[in-house]
């Protein structure tokens, strides 16, 4: 690089507004991954306006393919937007249901009395719990005894 030895060389690249894309010669891409240049067989004019109606058919190409995936982008994002609005009113009206059933039903505190004295059993004697075993028993036994009657009462 810049010693006596090295010989100029012309780069000419050309920038696709387009697309964004640099046009760079045969030459100087074989020269970048580090291979020699190759003579052309043909003369530079023919294989650069053969580059270039290759590059014009390509670039058409890939406009119509970027055009026809985002066809189906934006086709996907309408089906996506029904879907989640079916399914945002479906949640929503499931839930109002759900709620108008269980919003009535009230849960009353039952041995209330028995459960405040088992905490305060459980927090007197934290090492010593079987000294408790009296109060738990008293308040499972409350428990037990509400649930037998909610299950008699409710016919099952």
């Amino acid at each position: 690089m810049g010693g006596s030895s090295s010989t100029p060389k012309t780069v000419t690249m050309e920038t696709d507004n387009v697309t964004g894309v640099v046009k760079v010669s045969e030459s100087v891409a074989r020269r970048l991954i580090g291979k020699p240049d190759i003579l052309p067989d043909k003369p530079q004019h023919e294989m650069d306006a053969a580059r270039s109606l290759m590059s014009d058919e390509k670039m058409e190409e890939i406009r119509n393919l970027e055009k026809y995936y985002r066809d189906r982008v934006e086709n996907f994002k309408q089906q996506n937007d029904k879907l989640y609005s079916a399914t945002k009113e479906e949640f929503a009206r499931v839930v109002d249901d759900l709620e108008h059933k269980f919003r009535s039903y009230t849960c009353t505190p039952i041995c209330h009395e028995l459960e405040q004295k088992v905490i305060q059993c459980y927090q007197d004697n934290p090492k010593q719990t079987l000294n408790c075993s009296s109060v738990v028993k008293e308040f499972s036994d409350c428990v037990r005894k509400n649930r037998e009657h909610l299950l008699m009462a409710s016919g099952a």
